[in-house]
């Protein structure tokens, strides 16, 4: 098959159960900016407006049909897998990968590589926040084409920036440029995607970036480079929580959230039941 080609399965739906995509979520992160937060505690079990980072991915997942899910944990993985469990409680099947030292995200998901059956993959990192929630995820699963997720920052050096041959809806992938440190804004990778299976094979072969980490981004820019092509989802509303001021912010967007989860354990209630 062309590779160009093995971005052009045959669509599935959204709406039901999704046969040919499983979840892979990234989970093995430690938050040392986040301070007494994650003294005793994963980054990804950190609380969003009183819910666990991760239970917003995991319920939005499910919602969009998404129904087996692999966790990558890493720091106190025992809390993760206790929380989440066998992921019943979400209306999903879980299994778990281990990372068992932070060498980057694409690491990281090749650490998942044996856990994965499906030729496509709904990748996530479970220590970002987007207030658009379910219809973001939604915007992923909708056809099978490639996708990355991109933000606009006004400091787009402190992430990985997105090179791409136009910014808006319909844009494609030109490369990606790891925290060159600029700081000018543009568009980061705001870590979501829907990837096929080659990109984690190609895990498999790619080197260390300068940085010393195995980056998932350079599976997908070599994917690029064999002929395939990645669309670029716009979001305006995303945050990484890496920072108590930005943890701030997720929990204020998810309390202004217009658009939460419905009918899945531990959604949040709607924006005006909550105190401010």
């Amino acid at each position: 098959m062309n590779p160009a080609d093995r971005g052009k399965l045959p669509e599935g739906g959204a709406t039901g159960p999704i046969s040919d995509v499983e979840g892979v979520l990234l989970c093995a992160g430690v938050g040392k900016r986040l301070g007494a937060l994650t003294a005793d505690r994963p980054k990804a079990l950190v609380p969003v407006a009183g819910r666990p980072v991760l239970n917003y991915h995991l319920t939005a997942w499910q919602e969009v049909g998404i129904r087996r899910a692999v966790l990558v944990t890493g720091h106190l993985r025992e809390q993760v897998e206790e929380y989440v469990g066998d992921g019943a409680r979400f209306g999903l099947e879980v299994d778990y990968a281990f990372q068992p030292e932070r060498r980057g995200t694409g690491d990281a998901l090749r650490a998942a590589r044996g856990s994965v059956r499906t030729p496509w993959l709904l990748v996530g990192y479970a220590d970002v926040f987007f207030g658009e929630g379910v219809s973001l995820w939604r915007r992923l699963v909708a056809d099978r084409r490639p996708k990355i997720v991109g933000a606009r920052v006004p400091n787009a050096g402190s992430y990985g920036r997105l090179l791409v041959d136009h910014e808006g809806s319909g844009g494609h992938l030109l490369g990606i440029q790891e925290k060159d440190r600029l700081p000018t804004p543009g568009l980061v990778n705001a870590g979501a995607y829907l990837l096929p299976h080659r990109v984690l094979e190609l895990t498999e072969s790619i080197a260390p970036s300068p940085r010393g980490e195995f980056e998932l981004t350079d599976a997908v820019t070599a994917w690029i480079a064999e002929g395939g092509e990645v669309e670029v989802v716009p979001t305006p509303s995303w945050v990484d929580i890496g920072t108590p001021e930005h943890l701030e912010t997720a929990s204020r967007m998810a309390r202004e959230s217009s658009n939460p989860p419905s009918g899945v354990p531990g959604s949040p209630r709607p924006a005006r039941d909550h105190d401010e």
